[in-house]
């Protein structure tokens, strides 16, 4: 069994904040080098099928839209393709490449055989119909992708899954700081408020064996977010590390777990 760390909530709600710490606290471990846990992001699997769809690397195959001169694909629209991974501008016009990196996320959690772990970035929001297909990426979307999985295998890793939610206007005044944000069209079209698991998502989660964790973010001190982030870390983050640290020669070192303290 291996160990999978997740947070997920809609765009703007600090996920990307909280990985950075979380990440933070494996790097004090003085881990050697090849040993940190891998980062997984659903934003940077999505760019990749976005860039083949609109066939970036191919310019004799490239379609403009007229009133933009935005990059169209089949299931896509690229507004800006020369930022870094990752920070790229994109729309998605059905469901279904964020379904199929979702899907494919999903399974990587529970059954991935990565000894050093691996932490995902997973974005919800409401569930979207698109044409003909749906978007399902809200929590409950989530929750049927591991009880579907669940019901043909049962050895699982170990899933820690963190919520980190706000509201919308709050979000959105995050997302426009951002100098790798989304056009505001697209945010507020893709990721409303909706979808959240919030109070539901121990009930639902807990008897699949997956351990959820709700973060309300929703306001504007920094500080008070860091405090509560520090304190999962000190009793969630922590522990796991040290735990998978002790393993030896099939997982880290067992020396990393002494240099583990503060």
């Amino acid at each position: 069994m291996q160990f999978s760390i997740v947070v997920t909530g809609k765009p703007g709600g600090c996920k990307s904040t909280t990985i950075a710490k979380f990440l933070y606290e494996f790097t004090k471990m003085g881990l050697p080098s090849g040993h940190m846990p891998e980062y997984v992001s659903d934003r940077i699997l999505l760019e990749q099928k976005v860039l083949v769809d609109v066939h970036w690397h191919e310019p004799k195959h490239y379609r403009f839209r007229s009133e933009d001169g935005a990059l169209l694909g089949d299931h896509s629209v690229l507004f800006d393709g020369n930022k870094p991974p990752g920070q790229r501008q994109f729309e998605v016009t059905d469901g279904l490449f964020l379904n199929e990196v979702h899907n494919a996320m999903v399974e990587r959690m529970l059954f991935h055989q990565n000894p050093n772990g691996e932490i995902f970035e997973y974005a919800t929001g409401p569930d979207k119909v698109m044409g003909l297909s749906t978007l399902d990426q809200s929590g409950d979307a989530l929750v049927a992708r591991f009880a579907r999985l669940l019901q043909e295998r049962t050895k699982i890793n170990k899933v820690l899954l963190f919520e980190v939610d706000a509201g919308l206007e709050e979000r959105t005044r995050r997302n426009g700081n951002r100098p790798d944000g989304m056009k505001e069209h697209t945010f507020r079209t893709f990721f409303g408020d909706g979808g959240e698991l919030k109070y539901s998502g121990s009930a639902k989660l807990t008897p699949l064996g997956i351990d959820y964790i709700y973060i309300d973010n929703d306001h504007d001190n920094i500080n008070r977010f860091l405090v509560d982030i520090e304190l999962y870390t000190d009793t969630l983050i922590r522990p796991l590390a040290e735990g998978f640290a002790g393993r030896g020669e099939n997982g880290w070192p067992a020396s990393t777990r002494d240099r583990s303290r503060r």
